[in-house]
């Protein structure tokens, strides 16, 4: 049986006993400094440590590989001083490489979200339409639409001669502003007929409309119940067909289409039933177009609108009156 040395003190005591038997010499002290220091380093190595490095052996792991038989004692520490340049530089080039993946990314997210705020920015439709009675020019409109995130508002002036009075000049000027469904928030009118001015506000509740009309310094106030999706239609404003060519459903298999709307100067509202006539060429700024062709009935009186596949509102026809809005 082979006896264990339990205090390594004690064996490095004989060793040192067996060293001072020997000749003095130069190589002799060599030697004996040699050992001693030796066992005093194995003397205070921790068994935790001497513990650590059999299971690294055992294991096959990096230690082993630095502990070759082949390699001598200033080798290893040779290469243990360049091992921490060397992971230096491999850790350098890792965060360079990372770095550079990230840099990446934040360029992709950059142009994803500058992207994203492009079709979130304002988009905006400005126009005008000639108004016709009978084949002459009596007015014009201009108007102007903005489409932000979930608001759409449109602001528009109208200026036109009476037919059945040369001499009397209208002239309104409507601010409408609406969610993105184009269903009304709020709508003010201001009219100017040669010289009296008047002022109609609107603001639309859950199922209430709600007038006030101020003309002549008298105020008037009505109200309606409406549904939970109309439009505003007024009369004599050409442009708020638009928002009915945006919404008319060219892929819907019924052709005929209906919309609740409201006419906040007669403080009425009323259905209208839409339907797709078809696409054909129509005279449009002295240009023939090919249009979608649609035909709005109020039950008394038919609206011919054409607009083409943008949704572009060129030409509105009420035939029953003579009456013609052209795109200029």
């Amino acid at each position: 049986m082979i006896k264990t040395i339990k205090d390594p003190l004690r064996a490095c005591d004989k060793i040192s006993d067996a060293l001072r038997c020997r000749p003095p010499g130069a190589l002799a002290r060599r030697e004996r400094r040699a050992y001693r220091v030796v066992c005093e380093e194995r003397a205070t190595q921790s068994a935790g440590l001497r513990a650590a490095a059999r299971r690294g052996a055992a294991a096959g792991g990096h230690l082993l590989c630095w502990r070759s038989s082949t390699m001598s004692s200033h080798r290893l520490r040779r290469a243990a001083l360049h091992l921490p340049a060397r992971r230096s530089r491999r850790s350098a080039s890792l965060i360079l490489s990372q770095a550079l993946r990230l840099g990446t990314c934040a360029v992709f997210l950059l142009v994803l979200s500058i992207g994203y705020c492009d079709e979130q920015k304002a988009s905006r439709e400005q126009g005008q339409f000639v108004i016709y009675v009978a084949g002459k020019e009596i007015g014009r409109e201009k108007f102007s639409i903005q489409s932000s995130g979930d608001s759409v508002s449109s602001n528009s002036t109208v200026s036109f001669r009476d037919p059945a009075n040369s001499r009397k000049i209208v002239k309104m000027e409507t601010e409408l502003v609406m969610d993105n469904q184009y269903v009304p928030r709020s709508y003010l009118l201001r009219t100017d007929v040669s010289g009296q001015k008047g002022t109609m506000r609107a603001a639309f509740a859950q199922g209430e409309a709600s007038f006030e009309l101020l003309a002549g310094g008298i105020p008037r106030r009505s109200g309606l119940l409406v549904g939970s999706k109309f439009l505003i239609l007024d009369t004599n404003v050409f442009h708020h067909f638009v928002f009915i060519a945006r919404l008319f459903d060219f892929n819907s298999k019924d052709k005929s289409q209906t919309m609740e709307v409201v006419i906040p100067q007669e403080m009425d509202k009323g259905v209208l039933k839409i339907s797709d006539m078809g696409f054909e060429k129509t005279s449009s700024r002295r240009k023939n177009r090919g249009l979608h062709h649609l035909k709005a009935d109020t039950g008394s009186i038919q609206i011919d609108l054409w607009i083409d596949d943008q949704r572009t509102l060129y030409k509105i026809a009420l035939p029953a009156k003579g009456i013609e809005g052209v795109r200029d």
